[in-house]
């Protein structure tokens, strides 16, 4: 017979697979499937924006700010599997321009538990899109979630238009 409590220590030890790292859990409200658009009733594209390479400026010349904390999990966690096929060569080297993506910040309350949350979200033009939800006041990374433009819910590192797995002050 399985013990439950084996379970939940084993679940706890072991990383998700998709996402390749453990997220810790801020509230049951938030799942990988967790939408802007559909749970939080918001427009991503009503948050402020910042380029990537508005972003990296950032990181570089704030790098134990808060927000700047957050852009450098939020591009990390999503480099390989959806960044780094945004790249082109560019002037400074190899950068991901506007016309293939944005980074959006800003916060939420979660419609029904009322808890705040921090966001970071890539608006990616090729319909796929990631949310990284963190702890309010805080770098704790509650969630990553994936979802279409339109807000249609994606498996977590899927796209249906690519053949590869995939901050308020």
């Amino acid at each position: 017979m399985r013990s439950p409590t084996l379970l939940l220590i084993l679940s706890l030890l072991f990383p998700l697979p998709a996402a390749g790292i453990r997220i810790p859990p801020c509230g049951g409200e938030l799942t990988p499937e967790t939408s802007l658009w559909i749970e939080f009733g918001l427009e991503p594209d009503s948050l402020p924006w910042l380029s990537d390479e508005e972003s990296a400026v950032l990181v570089n010349e704030e790098p134990n700010r808060m927000r700047s904390n957050r852009f450098a999990v939020a591009r990390s966690m999503l480099w390989d599997p959806l960044l780094r096929y945004r790249t082109v060569e560019g002037v400074r080297g190899t950068e991901i321009p506007v016309s293939r993506g944005r980074w959006r910040f800003g916060r939420v309350t979660h419609p029904i538990s009322e808890i705040l949350y921090d966001i970071v979200h890539w608006a990616d033009t090729e319909e796929l899109s990631a949310t990284l939800f963190f702890r309010r006041g805080t770098s704790v990374l509650c969630q990553l979630s994936y979802e279409s433009r339109n807000g249609e819910r994606h498996p977590l590192g899927y796209s249906r238009r690519t053949s590869f797995l995939p901050l308020p002050r």
